[in-house]
């Protein structure tokens, strides 16, 4: 029967605030992904409403060439969970972009409007994980990863004018942020299980000498 895990709501922030300052310190790298589109696309010389709808465009664009690297990787023998790690982070990293308005997307100050976002989304980690626990533990990453691609398609089909209510394209890209950062964890929490695994076995094979 597979190992469940049920992480306590400190373990969850702990484990978020730990990828997010990762994703922080590499803000510059996601900002250079999209550089290319959004030069050709002068959205910064645009109003806000319009040069909003064309980033987040570019931005899930780019998500969902990653959302699809990732689940290729998942579906072969030896995973490369270093390579799916970085596909989610690019990922996080892209819906910050997202969520920027035209006010502050700036590549000159990056990291003070990454850190801005994630101060911003943290507060609304936190209330979500207190009310409804850390469920997501249970799940195993290739489910996660399913609801952040169907996710990733909700964005797609509002960006393409489907009206649905109490949701909004924002709302998704924050709820997409976090669900990879979860999916970060989940797969951190097998290789600790796995780690531990190999050593009794390698302990279990000494004593049998």
């Amino acid at each position: 029967m597979p190992v469940e895990y049920n992480l306590s709501h400190e373990e969850t922030v702990s484990g978020w605030d730990f990828v997010m300052d990762q994703v922080l310190d590499n803000c510059e790298e996601y900002v250079l992904i999209i550089a290319p589109a959004v030069d050709k696309s002068e959205i910064l010389m645009i109003d806000e409403k319009s040069s909003s709808k064309v980033l987040h465009r570019i931005c899930i664009n780019a998500i969902h060439d990653r959302i699809h690297d990732i689940i290729d990787e998942q579906e072969v023998v030896m995973i490369d969970n270093g390579f799916i790690t970085q596909g989610l982070e690019d990922i996080i990293g892209l819906c910050i972009i997202a969520a920027q308005s035209q006010e502050y997307f700036s590549f000159g100050i990056a990291r003070d409007w990454f850190k801005d976002k994630i101060d911003q989304n943290r507060v609304l980690m936190i209330g979500k994980n207190q009310n409804y626990g850390s469920s997501w533990s249970i799940m195993r990453p290739t489910s996660i990863t399913d609801v952040i691609h169907t996710k990733i398609h909700r964005i797609i089909s509002l960006l393409d004018g489907v009206e649905r209510k109490y949701e909004s394209i924002l709302d998704s890209f924050e709820d997409s942020m976090n669900y990879c950062v979860f999916c970060i964890l989940r797969m951190q929490l097998e290789e600790v299980v796995h780690e531990i695994a190999l050593d009794f076995s390698c302990c279990s094979d000494y004593n049998s000498l």
